[in-house]
């Protein structure tokens, strides 16, 4: 993300699906499905209503962030929150807001339920029996300002017991397990490696 990100470019679509583990190098992570990919402006964003509008979320409903649900064009932190519950997924089986049979089935009802499930929940909450990091993944990512760049190098921090090939348990991490950062919000992002042929 850290590389796409500097090219000024956001993925708009982070999701388990988007995201290939190398055969070869099980370290080196893809991402794939740039199709709606965009160029992104720091400063004022320019915002639509989805749900008064009858337009979609940009990115898919369950992963994408809640600028996107508010209608803001995509940044840096919206990838990383998508990311995040992506992360939060993996660990935890299901999301809260995911879809369930007797919720309602039509699009802008759905869009409004999910937001809705998705601003009660917090990173912290969330993250709940895993490791910190996941949670302070999701809650800084949402509190970036539209000027605010990621600080990649924290959560490279924070996540680099796994890339050491750490085994993953809860006493692994003990209780705690935060970096102090040189920006006031700690940013975030795992560097997935994308192919630069």
């Amino acid at each position: 993300l850290m590389h796409i990100h500097s090219h000024g470019t956001v993925h708009c679509d982070i999701k388990p699906d988007n995201i290939m583990l190398s055969i070869g190098d099980t370290d080196r992570f893809f991402l794939i499905n740039y199709g709606i990919a965009q160029p992104y402006c720091t400063g004022t964003s320019n915002r639509y209503n989805p749900i008064k509008d009858g337009r979609h979320v940009l990115g898919t409903l369950t992963w994408a962030s809640l600028n996107a649900h508010s209608g803001y064009d995509l940044s840096p932190w919206d990838d990383l929150e998508s990311l995040a519950y992506t992360l939060l997924f993996l660990l935890r089986g299901s999301l809260p807001w995911q879809r369930s049979p007797s919720e309602s089935s039509t699009l802008l009802a759905r869009m409004a339920q999910v937001w809705e499930r998705k601003c009660a929940w917090t990173g912290a909450g969330l993250r709940e029996g895993f490791p910190d990091a996941f949670g302070q993944l999701l809650d800084h990512s949402r509190a970036l300002g539209l000027d605010e760049n990621p600080d990649y190098a924290c959560f490279q921090i924070l996540f680099d017991d796994f890339s050491q090939g750490t085994s993953f348990s809860r006493e692994t991490f003990g209780g705690s397990n935060t970096v102090a950062c040189s920006t006031p919000t700690c940013e975030h992002s795992l560097s997935l490696l994308i192919p630069t042929a």
